[in-house]
């Protein structure tokens, strides 16, 4: 922090030479099915996928490589990663001890949950970066004053079979385990309290909400969990209106669902990012004459475009689908992975500030006004890394690179894109 003395002497007051930096970036990722090869049906050797030590070592380099390439896009690496599909803790250590993250020194956070397809939510992060202060695993479905907690540590892991044993866990904080009352076993929502840089209070939530197979009867259970997620953030929030919140993951829903929607507490970054990228159209548009009408007139259809469910033909046509979206089926790309924030950490009109450029003088006033952490129109994206993609030849185009299709291996990472979102501080 570098501290300067007010060339007034006969003022007494101290000020500090402020610029503005990205300050965290935060990653989320569907794995899918980032399953090792013990014990797990088709993920086999001898199963229907074939699933063998090696493939299971390439994909988890390859996820590796794709997070080595978002900080070489970005200029840091991410303090926090969402994950979600991940079998155990034995994929997860594998991930950030026998790869090139191992210098990077994350921790994890992750506990087995009941899903009958055997995929859990986790969350990495930067032990230097990032201090654990409370965990807890959210069944997707239960009722919120029904929830109890009636655990204190995470479960112990079995030993890793064939390649040696399976590493230590990292200690965590206490965690508490909310049971599910009358309801299928599910996927669990991961809650981490933590102290981002011992500047800031964080609380994060990895989610994975249940897929769209079903029809009616997935959506009642989106609704389920896009209600129970609300009453838990909204009771952060009554607590502290200025507070900071960040929900990530893949919600299996479009930001004009009802269901996704439905958390109008919170700020959804995809639908800032649209309206972001149709303020720079309007503002092209106008250049020639009156380009605050047309980036007014181009944040206007962004935001329309998503309430009225037409945010696909709308958002960034400028772009390519797969910059835009995460996921595609057959010919039809959708943004279905999202970041949500609370309101007090997001900044509207931030984007037309200069990030790293000097903000002059700042007084203990000016300083107790400004926001340690904030987010703003350009803070959230989709990494659409060729490493990531392969030429559609059914569809035209191009989609994501698969690990599977089908029983045939196709030696890709995942079927979604990872999902970013920039948040943006202040150096003194």
């Amino acid at each position: 922090m570098k501290k300067r003395e007010n060339a007034g002497a006969e003022t007494g007051v101290n000020d500090w030479i402020m610029k503005e930096i990205l300050l965290l970036l935060v990653m989320f990722w569907n794995l899918e099915n980032f399953f090792d090869p013990f014990e797990n049906g088709p993920y086999t050797p001898t199963g229907e996928k074939f699933w063998t030590w090696k493939k299971f070592a390439k994909k988890r380099d390859d996820i590796a490589r794709t997070i080595c390439l978002v900080a070489e896009e970005n200029g840091v690496f991410p303090a926090i990663i969402g994950l979600c599909e991940v079998e155990n803790r034995l994929v997860l250590n594998q991930l950030i001890q026998n790869t090139p993250l191992a210098k990077l020194n994350y921790g994890v956070i992750h506990k087995d949950c009941p899903d009958r397809r055997g995929i859990d939510a986790a969350l990495l992060y930067r032990k230097e970066l990032f201090t654990p202060l409370r965990v807890r695993f959210i069944p997707t479905l239960v009722p919120v004053q029904d929830a109890l907690p009636v655990q204190d540590a995470v479960p112990a892991q079995g030993a890793m079979p064939a390649q040696g044993a399976m590493p230590t866990q990292d200690a965590v904080p206490a965690q508490d385990s909310v049971p599910a009352v009358d309801t299928l076993p599910s996927r669990e929502t991961v809650y981490v309290k933590g102290v981002f840089k011992g500047l800031d209070t964080l609380h994060c939530f990895v989610v994975h909400w249940p897929s769209k197979l079903g029809g009616r009867e997935s959506l009642s259970s989106r609704m389920a969990a896009s209600e129970c997620l609300k009453k838990i953030t909204d009771s952060i929030l009554c607590a502290d209106s200025r507070v900071n919140i960040i929900v990530m993951g893949d919600f299996n829903d479009s930001p004009q669902s009802e269901a996704v929607s439905n958390l109008d507490n919170l700020v959804n970054m995809s639908v800032m990012e649209c309206a972001n990228e149709c303020a720079n159209e309007g503002a092209n548009e106008g250049a020639n004459g009156g380009a605050n009408e047309g980036a007014n007139s181009g944040a206007n259809r962004g935001v329309n475009g998503d309430a009225n469910g037409d945010a696909g033909s709308r958002a960034g046509r400028r772009r390519a689908p797969q910059e835009r979206f995460t996921y595609k089926y057959k010919e039809e790309w959708s943004r279905i992975d999202h970041f949500m924030v609370s309101p007090w950490m997001y900044e509207g009109d931030a984007g037309s500030r200069n990030v790293g450029g000097s903000l002059g003088h700042a007084g203990s006033a000016e300083r107790q006004q400004l926001r340690w952490l904030y987010c703003d129109r350009r803070s959230s994206g989709v990494f659409a890394h060729r490493f990531l993609l392969e030429t559609d030849e059914v569809y035209l185009g191009y989609k994501v690179r698969r690990t599977m299709v089908g029983p045939r291996y196709n030696g890709g990472v995942s079927d979604h894109l990872p999902i970013l979102l920039r948040v943006w501080g202040y150096e003194y």
